[in-house]
């Protein structure tokens, strides 16, 4: 690395997902100059239940409400009212959801919150950019990526890399506790005749506590399945995840929600 040819911000901020792009909206009018860093290009698929809690909406009507009105206004997500939980087959019960709540794809949702987080004038993006490396040097932080031989430095770095964290791993040596992280397997399903709409759906059997399968609904025929569980479980107990997912299929609460179902 030749110190005079990095690139010196007020902040950098590594992954461009709901935590970062949130932070670079909260930092507009700062007059901080921004480099947001992520290894992929946008929009991008995720893996995820797509499910966006009355809290986050909240949260990003402080600082977004523009977006807020974007996400209310998009076609292709289902407002949430409820959730049915289904035990062991038995009669479920509801749970009514005051605060605001969405169902919305990580593929489309993450590609607003980078639309609104790039309306900030002082903030530069940069897609396809893996950090592997990060060090400190003369009072500062960088990250970098070796094969391109490119690097930035920073006062402040915010580490938004996700679960997997490389930063945190390097900084902080931060070690996953398997008993503090769960595993999990999606898809989307097509033609669901059983939707309930504005209805999530958790079906759990105590035999595979610590785990259940969801269903979110995406729109008026489109369904988000998954299952997940502990990840310390999954290794005790020796799980397929594969397995265990294709197992809640037969199930007659999960066969009756959705019916008529199609990958």
């Amino acid at each position: 690395m030749n110190n005079d040819s990095v690139i010196h911000y007020d902040v950098i901020i590594v992954g461009a997902g709901p935590a970062g792009t949130s932070c670079a909206m909260a930092l507009k009018g700062s007059g901080l100059n921004i480099l947001l860093l992520d290894k992929e290009s946008f929009p991008r698929d995720k893996i995820c239940g797509d499910a966006i809690a009355g809290r986050s909406i909240k949260t990003l009507d402080k600082f977004a409400p523009a977006l807020v009105e974007e996400i209310r206004g998009f076609e292709m997500k289902e407002l949430i009212l409820r959730t049915c939980i289904f035990i062991d087959n038995n009669k479920p019960f509801t749970i009514d959801w005051k605060n605001e709540t969405y169902c919305i794809k990580r593929y489309d949702f993450d590609a607003l919150l980078l639309k609104y987080a790039l309306k900030n004038d002082s903030l530069t993006f940069k897609p396809n950019f893996k950090v592997d490396h990060v060090s400190k040097h003369e009072g500062k932080i960088c990250v970098g990526n070796k094969k391109t031989d490119t690097y930035y430095s920073a006062n402040i770095l915010v580490a938004a890399d996700g679960s997997q964290s490389f930063l945190a791993k390097q900084l902080i040596d931060l070690k996953l506790d398997p008993a503090n992280f769960s595993a999990a397997v999606r898809a989307y399903y097509s033609n669901v005749e059983g939707i309930v709409p504005h209805q999530t759906e958790l079906h759990i059997y105590k035999e595979n506590l610590p785990g259940f399968l969801w269903i979110f609904p995406l729109n008026k025929t489109q369904v988000n399945v998954g299952f997940g569980m502990l990840s310390s479980e999954i290794s005790k107990r020796n799980i397929n995840l594969t397995t265990l997912y294709a197992y809640y299929f037969t199930t007659p609460t999960v066969k009756r929600s959705l019916s008529g179902c199609r990958p």
